[in-house]
């Protein structure tokens, strides 16, 4: 019996295909492939970039940062923590993707992005911050524009 992907992605939630004995050439049994389709999740790209950060007492720290939903009740939910970068003037994180629905959802939300140097004491320190609506985090994203945290 041969089939393809494409005949069972397309057909109703099963396909069903007669399995052919090689010697006779007889229909000898019914196969049927049933599946059920998981919807992809959607997900929106976000990329920060550290700048400004001052060279006094940062020079052998790493900085990173963590991104938090604000929920109704005040409490904060930590959505994403970045990799650590060593110190730069102007650090660029890597890209990351978040659900959308954890960004868009019926009540407008606002995110804090906390700024964090860590230094060989792995003590930490808040470097800089700010709060942005779900509107602007979803707009940078479609519009594919890096978001700054400074200082």
């Amino acid at each position: 019996m041969t089939f393809f992907v494409t005949e069972i992605v397309t057909t109703s939630p099963s396909l069903s295909k007669p399995l052919i004995e090689i010697k006779s050439g007889k229909s000898i049994a019914m196969m049927t492939i049933s599946y059920t389709a998981q919807p992809r999740e959607q997900t929106i790209l976000l990329q920060f970039c550290g700048k400004n950060f001052p060279r006094k007492g940062f020079e052998n720290t790493q900085i990173y940062f963590q991104m938090f939903r604000m929920e109704e009740n005040e409490t904060r939910n930590l959505l994403y923590t970045s990799d650590s970068q060593l110190y730069s003037s102007k650090i660029p994180w890597k890209p990351f993707k978040l659900p959308k629905n954890t960004i868009i959802d019926s009540k407008k939300r606002n995110f804090e992005v906390v700024c964090y140097s860590r230094d060989d004491h792995t003590r930490c320190s808040v470097i800089g911050q700010f709060i942005a609506t779900s509107d602007v985090l979803f707009n940078n994203a479609e519009e594919r524009k890096i978001l700054y945290v400074g200082i």
